[in-house]
């Protein structure tokens, strides 16, 4: 067997797609601070950045209201929320080993969608919905974990069946 000299092309080809990869997702930052229904260019943009840091004295009211409250954090979210479920979905293919396998398996979208539902019925604001629907999915989860590890053998199998057992 071969060993190949640490500079190869093949061990320079995943640190060539990280850089790719964080290159796209800065400049679709970028992209979306300057976009939408109030265009700015993107010196105004790095304007209202440098007038935080006291970088420039250009004070730029109107820039610094858009970028700052309407769509600086809506990208943070996105970026956070994406990263989050691009981790449970990774989590998810590890304990499987399946590429394929979907949420549904271990009942989180039925317990969630349950939770949900029954947090609206019983009148909640928004933040009680979203916490019904975390508590809804949290819960058919344990149950499946729970039927898992009360059953003898206590494998992926059963795992699994105590998944599908949750969500019906």
């Amino acid at each position: 067997m071969a060993v190949l000299p640490r500079g190869s092309v093949i061990s320079a080809r995943p640190a060539l797609i990280r850089s790719l990869a964080l290159a796209c997702v800065i400049l679709s930052v970028v992209c979306a601070l300057c976009l939408g229904r109030y265009p700015l260019s993107p010196l105004r943009v790095m304007g209202v950045f440098g007038s935080l840091l006291h970088l420039s004295s250009a004070n730029d009211p109107v820039a610094q209201v858009v970028v700052m409250q309407a769509r600086l954090p809506r990208i943070l979210a996105a970026l956070l929320v994406g990263s989050a479920l691009s981790c449970g979905g990774a989590t998810y293919q590890a304990v499987f080993r399946n590429p394929l396998v979907s949420p549904d398996l271990l009942g989180v979208l039925s317990g969630a969608a349950f939770g949900a539902a029954l947090s609206i019925v019983s009148g909640g604001s928004a933040v009680v919905v979203q916490m019904g629907a975390f508590g809804g999915g949290l819960l058919a989860v344990g149950t499946g974990l729970l039927i898992s590890r009360t059953l003898p053998g206590g494998g992926i199998l059963t795992l699994l069946l105590g998944g599908l057992i949750g969500n019906a």
